[in-house]
């Protein structure tokens, strides 16, 4: 674990081991860690799709603007990247960036670095995010539902393949009331990722 007050990232303990010669940086929601339902199985299909899991854990202000999300998921997404590299035994041939929700603003800082994306319940209500996601066109998955308020069906369709949306999902991808089809819901996310990741 490393902190630095803001700041601090572990590598995801899964029940598979691993060669080493791939990573996945997760980069979670404002209030949505990796230890919360779709991060977490995610994180698991992702180690036994033999990729090294980094998570970063943040303290996300409640007050910061739009204009400086930019900046503050850069410098995460900087951070985690940095804490792998320094534990990593050898160099990885692949790096793929997981995100949840307002965290896809590191698919700008993905693409700069010839990066893969995987962007979960991304906010397409916010165009810069919007642009960065159409700009890495093929080298992307997104996974959404039709009832998050943060989703648009249309872009998430002209942005392309591989995309997934969940009728009746919320942003938590979970169906409000109803925990058998919120497994339903977590399963189709998950498979798409999983067939992502192995590609």
């Amino acid at each position: 674990m490393s902190d630095n007050s803001v700041f601090s990232v572990r590598k995801w303990r899964g029940a598979t081991p691993t060669s080493g010669t791939k990573r996945a940086l997760i980069l979670p929601g404002a209030h949505y860690s990796a230890d919360n339902p779709v991060l977490s199985l995610a994180c698991s299909v992702l180690t036994q799709c033999d990729y090294d899991v980094w998570a970063l854990d943040w303290i996300f202000p409640d007050d910061l603007k739009l204009a400086d999300s930019q900046s503050f998921i850069d410098s995460a997404a900087d951070f985690v990247l940095a804490y792998a590299q320094d534990h990593e035994e050898k160099a990885p041939s692949q790096t793929l960036v997981v995100t949840k929700s307002i965290a896809c603003f590191a698919a700008e800082w993905a693409k700069s670095h010839g990066f893969r994306g995987a962007w979960i319940t991304p906010v397409l209500t916010i165009e810069p995010i919007v642009n960065a996601l159409k700009a890495m066109r093929g080298e992307q998955y997104i996974a959404g539902g039709t009832a998050d308020q943060f989703w648009d069906s249309a872009i998430a369709h002209r942005i392309g393949e591989p995309m997934v949306e969940v009728e009746g999902a919320a942003h938590s991808l979970e169906i409000p009331g109803n925990w058998r089809a919120s497994l339903t819901s977590f399963e189709k996310v998950l498979a798409g990722l999983e067939s992502f990741a192995r590609s």
